[in-house]
């Protein structure tokens, strides 16, 4: 199986990580399609709601897909023509904890959308925009600009966006990895 690259993986998170800003107004299952950006690559993807858990499949290149499954910090990723996957560790905390009164989250009720602001406060005092959500007020995130740390210490943009949402119960199968696929280490 071909493995993604860190900044792949990258792409990977901010739908379950990032994402969550949107969830304290509610957390329907649903599907969508999910394009998110950072650093000059795109990924494109059909996404998978339920609860806590996501399935994302990925157009690989060949004409393969390649599917995601997310679920309590758990990132499994398999291709499912090749019958093969692997198991990844949860993403890496960060190192550095900010100060309560450092972080600031603020929200916009816009009638139909919510757009939520994460900002840090900077060296020097000032605050800093990290994120920016537009929420619809059934807590499902349509659109969001962020910021991360890149691998090599740098600050890294980026932006994700959904479309073609629709809501309603998903197939539990979507969230469970076929018992035909072998997973091998990373």
């Amino acid at each position: 199986m071909r493995v993604l690259a860190p900044a792949c993986v990258m792409l990977l998170l901010p739908g379950t990580v990032l994402a969550g800003i949107c969830s304290k107004f509610g957390s329907p299952s649903y599907q969508a399609d999910r394009t998110v950006s950072i650093g000059g690559e795109t990924i494109r993807s059909k996404i998978f709601v339920s609860g806590a858990r996501e399935r994302q499949e990925i157009a690989a290149p060949g004409g393969r897909t390649e599917v995601r499954l997310a679920a309590g910090g758990a990132i499994i990723i398999f291709d499912p023509a090749a019958k093969t996957g692997m198991r990844l560790p949860p993403p890496p905390v960060p190192k550095i904890r900010l100060a309560k009164e450092n972080v600031r989250i603020g929200v916009h009720d816009d009638g139909p959308t919510k757009i939520v602001k994460m900002e840090v406060r900077d060296d020097k005092g000032d605050w800093k925009v990290t994120e920016e959500a537009v929420c619809r007020n059934d807590g499902i995130i349509l659109s969001q600009q962020f910021t991360v740390g890149g691998t090599g210490g740098q600050v890294v943009s980026g932006q994700m966006s959904q479309s073609a949402i629709s809501v309603g119960p998903q197939d539990q199968a979507l969230f469970k990895l076929p018992s035909d696929v072998r997973l091998g280490k990373q």
